[in-house]
């Protein structure tokens, strides 16, 4: 089975938003990697986490039933740099 690329990475207000979202994420059996927020999207310290494209709608659905506070979505290429910031 090929794997599958995670070309979208979402990005948190809270570095415990992050956790919490992944910890939901691992129970719905939605795929996710924690990551550094890239440079090109902030200055700040702070976590974000890659996630496939396929998956969006479940993600926001799921950050809207659990109260997580995200900041954005957005798309990036292979060197983490935001496509459409």
């Amino acid at each position: 089975m090929a794997e599958v690329v995670k070309n979208h990475i979402i990005t948190f207000k809270v570095t415990a938003m992050a956790y919490k979202f992944e910890n939901y994420c691992a129970q719905k059996d939605i795929e996710v990697k924690m990551v550094p927020v890239p440079s090109k999207l902030s200055d700040s310290c702070g976590y974000a986490c890659r996630i496939n494209k396929e998956d969006i709608i479940k993600i926001k659905d799921l950050c809207e039933n659990k109260n997580i506070d995200y900041g954005e979505i957005y798309k990036i290429n292979k060197n983490n740099e935001p496509i459409n910031k």
